[in-house]
């Protein structure tokens, strides 16, 4: 892979997700603001900045998080 910008990484697959933004080779593309992204896990999540849906809700009170992950550290 070429150099493109100075971003480095630990890991190779990180590189390989953060190169594909510089080659337009993500094969996901998000429809309202034409983000590109690795997989459909990860636009499905991105879509809910646009949506505004909050799927995950603490049991306790209340509070709502796009994200599971940070409902758990929550």
């Amino acid at each position: 892979m070429a150099v493109v910008c100075n971003k480095t990484f630990s890991k190779k697959e990180a590189l390989k997700i953060h190169h594909c933004i510089h080659t337009d080779e993500c094969p996901y593309r998000c429809d309202v603001c034409n983000k590109t992204l690795i997989d459909s896990s990860k636009l499905k999540v991105h879509q809910r900045v646009h949506t505004g849906k909050r799927p995950y809700r603490c049991d306790v009170c209340n509070k709502t998080y796009k994200q599971q992950r940070y409902m758990k550290l929550h």
